[in-house]
């Protein structure tokens, strides 16, 4: 195992849909690779976002439509990845990085907050034979913990990460084209209804996460400054739709007028987007 202390503002500007996505971009970010190549799939329209969502169930926690960034460094060799359902201490020193998870009931006690899911893991490297360096994505936080502490707070699970390959000049044209062929143009309707104030917010926070991605990746190739005034948009309107539905402010009327600027936006900027890459 490494013997790595933590920075958490490395997690600055890394967008995964979940823990060990951040914790992936974070140890390649930290060991020099380009993780932004990752995002090559993140080209999803705000409709089919919207679809997932409204017709098939989907929620932020578990947004599947598009594959996890772990699997996309794993089958391009960036890392090697083992899961386990249960935590064998001893093998954990055989690897680069172990993500363990760990009880809901010790993160609300320790960060007070509530978590989107059940399933969520810290990262760990070696400091010495008793204790681990941790690092938490949500909230950030960094620390170190003792063995025996870590065994009590465990639930059980293990996601063990080793290092590969950097992206290669072949696989970065491959990422390209990949991106090229995942972006989709809408066509916008006149309204949205979607009603829900929780499934509206989680709309714009899976697409607000996607378009900073896309962002990220395409800067390695052009000048993707055009996007920022629609990033902030979508930051703006997102802790919009937050704010009413905690102060129960239902506004159906001023959500779906949010909704369909948003879808608006998109659709233009993906537009713009898709003929600059191709022209690339």
């Amino acid at each position: 195992m490494k013997k790595v202390q933590f920075d958490k503002d490395l997690l600055n500007g890394i967008y995964g849909l979940s823990c060990i996505e951040n914790y992936v971009l974070y140890i390649l970010r930290r060991e020099g690779f380009s993780y932004q190549y990752l995002y090559s799939q993140s080209g999803l329209s705000f409709g089919e976002i919207l679809e997932e969502f409204v017709h098939r169930n989907a929620r932020f926690s578990n947004f599947y439509r598009i594959k996890r960034l772990q699997n996309v460094a794993a089958e391009n060799g960036l890392i090697q990845i083992m899961s386990d359902s249960r935590v064998d201490f001893p093998a954990m020193y055989k690897h680069d990085f172990v993500c363990i998870m760990v009880k809901p009931e010790y993160v609300k006690k320790k960060y007070h907050v509530d978590l989107w899911r059940d399933d969520h893991f810290i990262l760990l490297s070696e400091m010495d034979e008793s204790r681990f360096h941790y690092l938490n994505d949500t909230p950030r936080d960094a620390g170190v913990i003792s063995s025996e502490e870590l065994k009590r707070i465990c639930s059980g699970g293990m996601v063990a990460i080793d290092i590969g390959r950097d992206v290669t000049e072949e696989l970065k044209r491959e990422f390209l084209y990949q991106m090229i062929q995942s972006i989709r143009i809408d066509d916008v309707t006149a309204e949205y209804d979607i009603g829900d104030f929780g499934i509206a917010r989680d709309i714009l926070g899976v697409c607000r996460i996607l378009r900073k991605r896309l962002y990220e990746f395409c800067s390695q190739y052009l000048d993707s400054g055009f996007l920022l005034p629609y990033l902030n948009l979508l930051d703006k309107q997102y802790m919009s739709i937050e704010y009413m539905r905690l102060r129960k402010k239902t506004d159906r009327k001023k959500l779906n007028d949010i909704m369909l600027e948003v879808a608006m936006e998109d659709r233009k900027h993906m537009t713009n987007l898709l003929k600059m890459l191709c022209e690339i």
